[in-house]
């Protein structure tokens, strides 16, 4: 049986669309109830986090108002979308990770909220690969024919490239959107739409109002990588004892070295900064790195997914937002722990008790484990 990274690939590869039955993933509850409740915990809300809009007009920002305003919108008929919702709501921020684990690319997610019989963002088309989520209620997608030539993203797209993507002829597609050999597909709650780059898509809600998770999956070829001189910078990285890069990573590597090799490390950078440990007693745990035994039992925090490669000549292990350079000493421990999803003070391949005490704490300390719950 093909997984899930594989069918996408492919359907990537083809720029085919795929409606995708529900039991593909296990998908958080963010209904109706959850939009409320995140709306209330959120507010006021910050630039960029909740936005309007609606088919004729362009997103707004509801900066610095609150539930009751964005209830005002809806209720107006316009579509609410909660940007980033996979930095602010803990099972939404477990399903990316494990998403962006599986699949091999950093993973965004926005909600859309949109009221009965109504549509949110006219037709468009996005210039990175897309999966959509239906939470609550149904929706109506209308596929286009993919554009040509075929836009792509990546972190460092230039602006025209950007403008390129987003100058849609709204005439030339009132048009097409009115051809009857377009694509129609009906989501249901959890059901999933995949829309490859340079798809043109528009959603309709049905009698019901309707919540949708769109995925954006951020990937860049090799291809794309390779040809962007910008991504590999002549900016060498000073590792030393440093635990974590001062600036950005994407922009540290060197053209001296094996090209594959770098962005390897680039992309799984790339992934786990967008990573956010969730919530989980961590605070306990915290509290009590000095107290630790050599029966004591550790697990990875919620959303912690260690990689570990050459980066600038050095073993190194990736996790969140810090790159940890490793000797002969500690490379052999972080071997053996990637894989394990719990482990013992005692198991770790250090000389003496001391030594692994220390380091089982220098892990806490760090925001990578925890005591398991059997500690407490």
């Amino acid at each position: 049986m093909q997984t899930l990274f594989e069918i996408i690939s492919s359907a990537s590869t083809k720029g085919t669309h795929l409606h995708l039955p529900g039991q593909t993933l296990v998908v958080p509850q963010f209904g109706l109830d959850e939009v409320e409740t995140y709306l209330f915990t959120i507010a006021p809300f910050p630039l960029g986090v909740v936005q309007k809009v609606s088919q004729a007009e362009l997103p707004s920002d509801l900066l610095d108002q609150g539930s009751e305003d964005a209830f005002k919108a809806f209720s107006a008929g316009q579509t609410l979308v909660l940007h980033g919702v996979q930095r602010r709501v803990p099972s939404i921020a477990l399903f990316a990770g494990k998403l962006s684990k599986e699949l091999h690319c950093e993973v965004r997610i926005n909600a859309y909220v949109t009221p009965p019989n109504s549509t949110g963002f006219a037709l468009h088309f996005d210039e990175h690969d897309v999966l959509v989520v239906q939470t609550s209620g149904t929706k109506k997608w209308t596929l286009l024919e993919r554009v040509s030539p075929v836009p792509f993203e990546t972190t460092l797209m230039a602006e025209h490239q950007r403008a390129f993507v987003k100058s849609i002829d709204t005439a030339r597609h009132a048009v097409l959107e009115s051809n009857i050999d377009n694509i129609q597909i009906n989501l249901a709650v959890g059901e999933m739409l995949f829309l490859p780059r340079g798809v043109p898509h528009k959603a309709y809600a049905n009698r019901t109002p309707s919540v949708h998770l769109s995925i954006a999956l951020i990937a860049p070829s090799r291809a794309e990588v390779a040809g962007l001189a910008a991504f590999i910078s002549s900016t060498k990285v000073n590792l030393g004892s440093q635990l974590h890069f001062e600036g950005d990573p994407l922009l540290e590597a060197s053209f001296g070295e094996d090209l594959l090799t770098t962005i390897n490390a680039l992309e799984a950078i790339r992934r786990q900064r967008q990573l956010i440990p969730v919530p989980s007693q961590f605070l306990y745990s915290l509290s009590h790195s000095k107290e630790l035994t050599t029966t004591s039992e550790l697990e990875w925090r919620g959303n912690i997914y260690p990689w570990m490669g050459v980066f600038q000549g050095d073993f190194v292990v990736v996790i969140h937002d810090r790159i940890l350079k490793t000797d002969t000493e500690t490379r052999q421990v972080w071997t053996k722990i990637i894989g394990m999803p719990r482990f013992r003070v005692e198991e770790l391949p250090l000389d003496g008790s001391k030594r692994c005490l220390e380091f089982a704490a220098e892990l806490v300390r760090l925001g990578v484990v925890q005591l398991t719950l059997s500690e407490y």
